[in-house]
């Protein structure tokens, strides 16, 4: 499930695949061109402020990130891109705890519900 999109948010947010079956292994996912993260439910419900100070960290610094010239023909070689360091607003990550508390919501009442 997805709690933003790209083209209203600069957040793409979902409720990863990726987790277990209990509660506490649900995925929570942030996407980004090189800065993919992944927090649990157990990691968000337990201290969602160390999940947002986390995403700040990993965008405030530069990365190198290798690409693919053409994803569909590997053959035609990589290139390498040098992503610059981003201080995110305190709105921006505000508005990712909203995205995170809607998450941990959504697992209770799912995974609650199945019980």
């Amino acid at each position: 499930m997805s709690y933003s999109r790209w083209g209203s948010s600069f957040w793409y947010t979902y409720w990863s695949a990726l987790g277990g079956p209990s509660k506490e292994e649900q995925i929570f996912e942030i996407c980004d061109i090189s800065r993919n993260m992944r927090f649990s439910y157990r990691e968000i419900k337990k201290d969602m402020q160390s999940c947002l100070d986390k995403v700040r960290s990993e965008f405030a610094k530069e990365k190198e990130v290798e690409y693919f010239v053409d994803p569909f023909d590997p053959s035609k070689g990589s290139e390498t891109v040098r992503l610059k360091s981003l201080a995110l607003e305190e709105s921006l990550l505000e508005e990712l705890g909203e995205y995170m508390k809607k998450f941990v919501a959504d697992v209770e009442k799912t995974i609650e519900s199945r019980v």
